[in-house]
Order: structure tokens, then sequence, then C-alpha cells
């Protein structure tokens, strides 16, 4: 089993994640991960900013590596149901720590930070 982090909870889903690519760039169809082989790869360090139905994924370098509508991206199910949009669903090394923390959620691998989840939601006035 692999272990999957949610928008900003820890769920556990069985599976491989896949990404194919369409005309206007890469499409996530099933989620994202830290290791390459298993989904859409992105790199340890980086960063994912979900914020206004959309999500942003910064790389290392802090370079704005991806940027994609929610609503543009395939619905996967997840184990605690019902579906979310694939750029939600994280898939996570094993032995990860996954930490609240400040304003998002941290992953940790090895005593570093691997990942950093920041989901802004808007407030009403």
């Amino acid at each position: 089993m692999r272990e999957v982090l949610i928008a900003s909870f820890l769920a556990v889903f069985v599976g491989i994640f896949f990404v194919s690519v369409s005309a206007k760039g890469p499409m996530v169809d099933k989620g994202f991960c830290l290791e390459k082989g298993y989904g859409y790869y992105i790199p340890h360090g980086s960063k994912i900013h979900y914020k206004d139905g959309m999500t942003i994924v910064y790389g290392p370098d802090r370079k704005v590596m991806l940027k994609l509508k929610d609503s543009e991206v395939p619905k996967v199910p997840v184990p605690a149901g019902g579906l979310v949009p694939a750029t939600h669903v994280i898939e996570v090394p094993s032995g990860s720590a996954i930490r609240h923390e400040g304003d998002g959620v941290m992953v940790y691998k090895d005593g570093k930070v691997i990942l950093k989840v920041v989901n802004v939601q808007k407030k009403n006035p």
C-alpha cells in the first residue's frame, strides 16, 4: 500500500498513478508522486499551492513547474469516499512523516522536508 496525502489529510490508497500528455501540455490523470515512475513526478523540495480552484506546483528552485485548473483535471476516487480532483492526490514515499505546520502540510523523509502543501481557502467577509 502506498501512503497518499489528499489535500490536507492522509489516507491509504492502493494503485499506481499514471500521467498522460495532451496537446495543451501535461495532464495529471491520477495524482502527483515524489518518486519517478508512479505518476506525475514532482521533485523533493517542491511546493504545491491550492488556491481559488487552481493547483500550482513550484519546483525546488521556486519556479512554476505546473499550473492547472482543478475543474479541468479528472476526478478520482479516494478511500475517504467520493471523488476529488487528481491534483489533490499525492503519493508520498513509504516512511514519510506528515505534519500540519503553519499554513500548510509538510512531508518529511529522513528528517528533511521533501514537500510542502498549502491550501488557501477563500474567507467570507
